[in-house]
């Protein structure tokens, strides 16, 4: 039986090689998941029902409207409520982004697919 082993400078650009395969393959593969993600947004907030439901969301969360507000009435200011309200309108964003990426259809400058 012959049995062939590569010099450690031999198998180098073997590895890279590979690397850059998988490297391709895992690309490809976020890049269908991305797009997949982007049509997802699209069928649901795209619809006239995804449409209310946005509408509902941005009205509840202020959203447009500043997060830090100053004190009223007397009550001293909240920065963790203000927090709060931060973190929930930008959930909304976030939506609004994805929307828009879709419309553009995909381009690079849209948010990054977290999932």
């Amino acid at each position: 039986m012959l049995r062939m082993t590569l010099s450690r400078s031999a198998r180098l650009p073997l590895l890279l090689i590979t690397n850059t395969m998988n490297e391709r393959l895992e690309n490809r593969d976020a890049a269908g998941r991305r797009t997949a993600i982007l049509a997802d947004f699209r069928a649901v907030f795209g619809s006239e029902a995804g449409q209310r439901v946005l509408a509902i969301l941005r009205a509840s969360t202020n959203h447009g409207k500043p997060s830090f507000l100053p004190a009223t009435n007397g009550q001293p200011y909240d920065p963790i409520a203000a927090a709060i309200r931060d973190g929930r309108k930008s959930v909304v964003s976030e939506i609004h982004e994805y929307l828009e990426t879709a419309e553009d259809g995909g381009s690079p400058g849209g948010p990054g697919v977290k999932h």
